[in-house]
C-alpha cells in the first residue's frame, strides 16, 4: 500500500468509518443510509469517495445484492471491532434512562424470557419510562447468528453451548431440573421414587431442540435408564397445561417451577437422581461492550438476574411442601 494510500485513509472522518462499517456489516447502501442517517444519495457518494480512499471496489453487485470483495471481508473484521469505539468518540459517555427513548433489542431463549423478563420489564419501565424493550425468541442450540446481526439484537439471555468467540459472556444464576405433575396423577405419592419416575411417561423439548432432554437423558443413559416419552412441545410455555390436565410428568428448570407453580392444582417434587446443574448467562456483541446505554441494561438485567436467584433459592428450599394445597 502507498504512502499516498495510507495518507488518505489517515485522513478518514469519523463519519466515514461509521458509513464504511455501516457499509460492509449491511452489504446494502439503502440500509447503511438509514443506520448512520444519510440520504441515499449522501452514501452512494460516501461509497465512491471510500472506494477511491481504499483504492478497492468494497462492494460488488452478486446475484443476490452486493456481496463483500476480498480486501472488504479483511476490512469488515477491523472496523467491526472499531466502530464503537469511534461512535464513542461522537458522544459524551453517560446515558439518561429517564430522558431516552431507544430502543433495545434482546434475544432470550423460553427458559430465560420466563424466569428474567418479568422483573426486567418492571424496573426497565419505571427507569426508562420512554425507552422500548424489544424481545426476540430464540433457540439454544439453533442460533441465527447473520439473523441477529442483520436485525441488530445485541444481547442474548439463555443458556447457549456455541456463541461466537468475541461475544462477551456474564453467568447470570444457576439453575438445575425438577418434575411436574398434576395434582390428579395418582401415581405419585409424597414424593416421586425413581420406579415411578421411570414408569410414568414425560413431556420433553421436540428432538430438534434437545437442550433439556440432552442433559436429562445423558445422565439417565450412565446410570442404565431411560424415561418414557409422551408428549414432545418446541419449547416449555406450554408444558404446565398438558401436564395438569394428564397423567403425563416433565423435568423442568426449577426458575420456571416457581414461575408455573402459581397455576392451581399443580405439584413440584425432588427428581429422584440428581441432574448436573446449569447456568443462565448474558452474553452481548462487542459492538455494544463500551455503548452507555447498553451498560446500564446489563446492569439492569444483572438486578432482575439477582431478584428471580432470591426467588429460585426460596421456591427450592419449599419443594418438598409444595402440592396442590399451596
Amino acid at each position: 500500500m502507498s504512502d499516498m494510500h495510507n495518507s488518505n485513509i489517515a485522513k478518514l472522518e469519523v463519519r466515514a468509518l461509521l458509513a464504511l462499517e455501516a457499509l460492509l456489516r449491511e452489504r446494502s447502501v439503502s440500509k447503511a443510509a438509514q443506520h448512520v442517517g444519510l440520504s441515499q444519495p449522501a452514501m452512494s457518494h460516501m461509497l465512491a469517495r471510500l472506494r477511491r480512499t481504499f483504492g478497492d471496489e468494497l462492494l460488488v453487485r452478486g446475484r443476490q445484492g452486493f456481496v463483500l470483495t476480498e480486501y472488504g471481508e479483511r476490512l469488515l473484521a477491523h472496523v467491526t471491532q472499531l466502530a464503537p469505539q469511534i461512535e464513542a468518540l461522537g458522544r459524551a459517555d453517560r446515558f439518561s434512562p429517564h430522558e431516552s427513548e431507544a430502543t433495545f433489542r434482546i434475544a432470550c431463549t423460553d427458559h430465560a424470557a420466563i424466569v428474567l423478563l418479568p422483573p426486567l420489564q418492571r424496573a426497565f419501565v419505571t427507569a426508562a419510562p420512554r425507552a422500548t424493550l424489544k424481545v426476540l425468541s430464540v433457540h439454544s442450540r439453533r442460533l441465527d447468528m447473520d439473523h441477529l446481526e442483520a436485525t441488530r439484537f445485541d444481547l442474548l439471555l439463555g443458556w447457549f453451548q456455541t456463541l461466537p468467540a468475541d461475544w462477551h459472556v456474564k453467568k447470570l444464576l444457576e439453575e438445575r431440573l425438577v418434575v411436574i405433575s398434576g395434582a390428579d396423577n395418582k401415581a405419585i405419592g409424597e414424593t416421586l421414587d425413581l420406579e415411578t419416575f421411570l414408569s410414568l411417561k414425560h413431556v420433553v423439548l421436540s428432538p430438534d431442540e434437545r437442550m433439556m432432554q440432552n442433559m436429562a437423558d445423558t445422565t439417565l443413559a450412565a446410570h442404565g435408564l431411560r424415561r418414557q416419552v409422551g408428549a414432545f412441545v418446541s419449547n416449555f410455555s406450554a408444558t404446565p397445561f398438558i401436564v395438569l390436565n394428564s397423567s403425563l410428568i416433565a423435568l423442568i428448570p426449577a426458575g420456571l417451577a416457581a414461575r408455573f407453580a402459581q397455576l392451581p392444582r399443580l405439584r413440584v417434587h425432588e427428581p429422584p437422581i440428581a441432574f448436573p446443574p446449569f447456568s443462565v448467562s448474558m452474553a452481548w456483541h462487542p459492538r455494544v461492550h463500551h455503548e452507555p446505554g447498553h451498560r446500564w441494561l446489563r446492569e439492569l438485567i444483572a438486578a432482575a438476574a439477582e431478584e428471580a436467584r432470591m426467588l429460585l433459592d426460596t421456591f427450592t428450599s419449599r419443594i418438598p411442601n409444595i402440592d396442590a394445597n399451596d
